[in-house]
């Protein structure tokens, strides 16, 4: 298979993988109200199933970020190289606390629901800097590839305003501030911040739909051929 169908590929997995994150998270804001306890929502089928599909979207926006940077790795630079390395291992760090959610919750609050519901100081201090450091370090990386990108305009610059829009709102609110999810501040966070997922979308609809590679490779054997005028 060659690079150009692979990188096509890869921006088809970022279309799909960050497409479908927006409509799940959605989802389990509809399916889980506040009113439940986290031990009970973590043994509920609806739950395993919901987070399963976000962690598969997780995984293929993985697998298209690499193709969205391959797309316009040339043009980008060593500023657009650092900023895909914060933002690819930064939502990896979030790929696996979603994939704890789903594997472990269930596993803790059939064992002890008391603890989950009413956790330790310790481990609330834990968990709020490991989700701090993936929040910093992707934010901050979906500022710098948005910037990267509008400067290399390979992609489409809407969607490059959309991911700085979105990193500013995840750094800041999410990283620095630490705004909790619950009241009216914290859901403009959170769909704030999901603006950058949907530009990502975009840059992977951009590559997966227009196939730069080909076009490239005709370019020259038109350049060299006979032009109308030597007919």
């Amino acid at each position: 298979m060659s690079s150009s169908r692979l990188i096509r590929l890869s921006g088809l997995a970022a279309l799909v993988g960050f497409a479908l994150i927006p409509i799940l998270q959605v989802a389990r804001v509809i399916a889980f109200p506040d009113t439940l306890t986290l031990s009970a929502i973590s043994v509920m089928d609806t739950f395993f199933v919901l987070n399963l599909l976000i962690v598969i979207a997780m995984l293929l926006g993985l697998l298209g970020l690499i193709g969205i940077y391959a797309r316009q790795a040339e043009k980008i630079g060593v500023l657009g190289l650092i900023a895909f390395l914060m933002t690819f291992f930064g939502w990896a760090l979030y790929a696996a606390l979603m994939w704890a959610e789903t594997f472990i919750w269930p596993a803790f609050a059939h064992v002890a629901p008391q603890f989950m519901d009413h956790p330790d100081q310790n481990m609330l201090t834990a968990l709020n800097a490991s989700q701090t450091t993936h929040w910093l370090l992707f934010g901050a990386g979906w500022i710098l590839f948005g910037v990267a990108s509008l400067r290399a305009s390979a992609l489409p610059r809407g969607a490059a305003v959309l991911l700085i829009v979105g990193g500013v709102a995840a750094f800041v609110g999410n990283g620095v501030v630490g705004i909790p999810d619950e009241g009216i501040l914290g859901s403009l966070v959170s769909v704030v911040s999901l603006l950058g997922v949907l530009g990502l979308a975009w840059m992977g609809y951009a590559v997966w739909s227009h196939p730069v590679a080909v076009a490239d490779s005709l370019a020259p054997m038109v350049a060299s051929g006979p032009s109308v005028a030597d007919r």
